[in-house]
């Protein structure tokens, strides 16, 4: 049976936390790294590094003018980790925010070479989850509704028209019936820009 939960105050950052072990002094990782250098240095036996003055403050610069720490760390080269020269020199971080990722920001951006579904999940992303069909004019909200290409320029976001599963079922058959295949297999090969 595990060891009942005892409230402890962290030894560190002064908190009160819970927990099992009796050894443990510090609520986290990052508060008995902290205390680990506080009580032994930074490598048991030596002192902690110091920086010099022209390098902090170029980082204090750096980083205020809205660089991230990987930009910074980018900008001085190597020699000193920059997030232990603004921790050492008490340099106040940024809450993290979330960063634009659409679109050509995204590091997994394929352009044109993205795949069938991906382009239709752009289609949505962009102009958002169609609530209504554009060809039998159903608003129905139990009937399950997707973006259609028009003329097989899959690229093109406005190039897709609303509609429900049986009309998109119904214009992708008249396409197949044109091209002679599946749909994805027309896509890869580059489309034809008038299938339908």
């Amino acid at each position: 049976m595990p060891s009942p939960l005892k409230l402890k105050t962290c030894a560190w950052c002064k908190l009160l936390w819970e927990t099992r072990s009796v050894k443990a002094r510090t609520c986290s990782p990052k508060c008995r790294a902290q205390l680990r250098e506080k009580e032994h240095g930074a490598t048991r036996g030596s002192e902690p590094r110091i920086y010099p003055a022209d390098l902090v403050q170029r980082v204090r610069e750096l980083y205020e003018s809205g660089m991230t720490i990987r930009e910074v760390q980018k900008e001085i080269g190597h020699g000193a980790k920059v997030q232990n020269v603004m921790f050492r020199h008490s340099i106040p971080t940024r809450a993290a925010a979330k960063r634009d990722q659409r679109g050509e920001k995204n590091a997994n951006w394929l352009g044109d070479d993205a795949a069938y579904s991906a382009l239709h999940r752009r289609v949505e992303s962009e102009r958002g989850k169609p609530q209504k069909c554009s060809a039998c004019d159903t608003e129905d909200q139990a009937l399950r509704y997707d973006w259609a290409n028009l003329t097989g320029e899959y690229q093109n976001l406005n190039d897709y028209v609303r509609l429900c599963t049986s009309c998109h079922s119904a214009v992708d058959n008249r396409m197949r019936k044109r091209i002679g295949g599946q749909l994805s297999e027309h896509v890869r090969k580059g489309g034809d820009a008038n299938v339908r």
